[in-house]
């Protein structure tokens, strides 16, 4: 039997013409024009990336020049001298190549030398070969082919016609796909082609390879599914799937489909770059104008059009700029996958309903105490008091005169009244308040930590166990902190501009926004701040969750707002302000007992008596 061979694409399908260069035209007609106007250089470089048509266009023209003085028929490669400066770079090749120069050409009028890859040459050999390109003979054409024009000398650049080749558009090469393989006789769909064109990255030559090798594999049937499967590339309805999730605030879901993508064998960068390209695809997608953009089919197209309905455009932006961030650390995580999984978690956390992803909840639920008559605490290992007794408690130090109370509370009421008695540590005192409908609601829980006491008392005893507390850590590094503040204030006696404050205000509370903390963003444009003097401003806020938000945020807010105003020694003061809010206030345990103390100041030497602290 007979053996015809096979060739593939790339060599059967190389042009011949310059009709026949895809993607090209205009340097092809460029070229073609210097022809027939006889306007021909002396060098010429071609630069570009790899399978775009540069050897071909240089062994397509070298023919063409001689074509009008070489009869019909004629062989014209004759004429045409190539030299592979990968493998020849020394300076002898450029030293036999000169020799050749100088000998005029036995057909035709010029004589074309056909340098590949040039700047693989030496140094040397680039400055041996400078003076012939500088002042040829005038039967010599050179041209140059590279695909790195940054590494040719500037001397031998300056003495070129430069051509920059252009990756081809995947329009123009599944064009050319859909010719071969009709002339092959290959069934195939459009989508199949352009999936091609897209993994060649714009070189041709690729393209054909890639083509070559899906038709051996679905013996001449293209098929969507199966070359998606064959190239290994992500299909585009793994990323209409997931941004469906992600808009739809699915963390689940979003995170099943990224796992498949990585069980089958895909880099999460990949996921995460491609990603990016379908919401750009989406982005472009929303202007008319713009869709034209899109290298893909109607059908695809309009998958597009369809997704981009249900975004706007802020959304997008937001998005990618998330998606950017992640794919910056995803080369330094140590923990890739985790990274992947994180960022996409986030962009779903976005746009869940009312923004609760991102809500902070407070560690427990704080009961609020309506204001109302002062309740009683209940002391020690005491049961449920009488009413009059828990009222002559509060009294003062009459109340062991009057009353008759149970044993288990007599020592501290002695303790109250004459010698401090003997520390008890199995003594605790609570305080418990009473609703409207008798349930009974733990207002301080443990005083162990209370309010400043009194200045002209002794200083309270500490704990053996602890040398320091850890609040007077935080209490002494705050003051420095203030300090540091004040001594850059010094200086300062500009006064607050309020209309500026408000501008700087709004515009941190809408990056808080942004970053999707809309808990934080709600107390800064519910709470506007108000000016006391030159250098200090004061925020009223509602609650103690709002106090915890502020203090968490409170740096990165003043910077901003110093930073906005000019103004370095900028200070925050906050208050919480609970009055005229119904029935319904909040008090901390520590105002809670600063107000029973007022009322009897006796629990202060209780507190002394037995070194009990506030826990709160």
């Amino acid at each position: 039997m007979e053996d015809k061979g096979f060739m593939v694409s790339a060599l059967k399908y190389r042009p011949a013409v310059f009709d026949e260069v895809v993607g090209q035209q205009g340097i092809t007609s460029t070229l073609m024009n210097a022809i027939e106007s006889e306007e021909l250089a002396k060098a010429y470089l071609f630069c570009g990336p790899r399978g775009v048509g540069k050897t071909s266009c240089a062994r397509i023209f070298a023919k063409a020049i001689n074509q009008k003085y070489i009869p019909e028929g004629t062989e014209l490669s004759f004429n045409i001298f190539e030299l592979d400066a990968a493998s020849n770079n020394g300076v002898d090749d450029i030293r036999n190549l000169i020799d050749q120069v100088r000998i005029q050409p036995q057909l035709g009028k010029y004589k074309v030398y056909v340098i590949d890859e040039v700047h693989m040459l030496s140094t040397q050999a680039f400055n041996a070969f400078l003076k012939t390109l500088e002042e040829p003979p005038p039967h010599a054409i050179f041209i140059l082919a590279t695909t790195e024009k940054h590494k040719v000398l500037p001397t031998i650049l300056s003495r070129c016609q430069i051509y920059d080749f252009q990756r081809i558009q995947v329009k123009d090469i599944v064009v050319h796909l859909a010719k071969i393989a009709k002339d092959q006789g290959v069934n195939y769909e459009e989508e199949a082609l352009h999936l091609i064109a897209n993994k060649a990255d714009g070189a041709l030559r690729d393209a054909l390879s890639l083509f070559d090798q899906m038709v051996s594999f679905t013996g001449k049937d293209l098929r969507y599914e199966s070359v998606a499967n064959n190239l290994n590339v992500l299909d585009y309805e793994y990323f209409l799937k997931v941004t469906d999730y992600v808009k739809a605030g699915d963390i689940g879901n979003a995170l099943l489909i990224l796992d498949e993508i990585l069980q089958r064998g895909f880099d999460g960068l990949l996921f995460l770059i491609g990603l990016a390209e379908h919401l750009r695809n989406l982005l472009v997608s929303m202007d008319a104008s713009t869709v034209r953009l899109l290298d893909t089919t109607d059908q695809v197209k309009q998958a597009y059009l369809d997704q981009a309905s249900q975004w706007t455009a802020k959304e997008l932006v937001a998005t990618l700029d998330a998606i950017h961030k992640g794919e910056l650390a995803y080369k330094t995580s140590k923990n890739k996958r985790l990274l992947t999984e994180l960022t996409l978690m986030q962009l779903a956390a976005k746009h869940m309903e009312d923004g609760a992803a991102l809500e902070k909840k407070t560690p427990r639920e704080t009961p609020f105490i309506a204001k109302k008559e002062p309740q009683t605490p209940s002391l020690g290992a005491a049961q449920t008091q009488p009413e009059a007794v828990k009222e002559k408690i509060l009294k003062g130090p009459e109340v062991s005169e009057e009353l008759k109370v149970e044993e288990p509370i007599r020592p501290i009421i002695e303790a109250i009244q004459d010698e401090p008695a003997p520390k008890d540590d199995s003594l605790d005192l609570t305080s418990q308040a009473t609703e409207p409908d008798g349930d009974k609601i733990t207002e301080v829980e443990n005083l162990r930590a209370s309010a400043p006491m009194d200045p002209s008392s002794p200083p309270r005893k500490r704990r053996k166990s602890s040398a320091f507390s850890l609040n007077e850590m935080e209490e002494a590094h705050d003051l420095q902190a203030q300090e540091k503040v004040e001594d850059e204030a010094s200086d300062h006696q500009e006064e607050i501009d309020p209309a500026r404050l408000k501008t700087a205000w709004k515009a941190y509370a809408d990056k808080m926004h942004d970053m999707g903390k809309f808990s934080f963003y709600s107390t800064l444009m519910n709470n506007q701040p108000e000016v006391l003097d030159d250098r200090r401003i004061r925020i009223t806020l509602e609650n103690e969750v709002q106090e915890s938000d502020l203090s968490t945020e409170k740096a990165d807010l003043m910077a901003f707002v110093r930073n906005e105003l000019n103004h370095p020694g900028l200070v925050l003061e906050s208050v919480i302000d609970i009055e005229d809010k119904g029935n319904i206030g909040f008090r901390t345990p520590k105002e809670q007992f600063q107000e029973m103390a007022e009322k009897n100041p006796n629990l202060r030497k209780l507190t002394k008596q037995f070194d009990l602290d506030l826990e709160y």
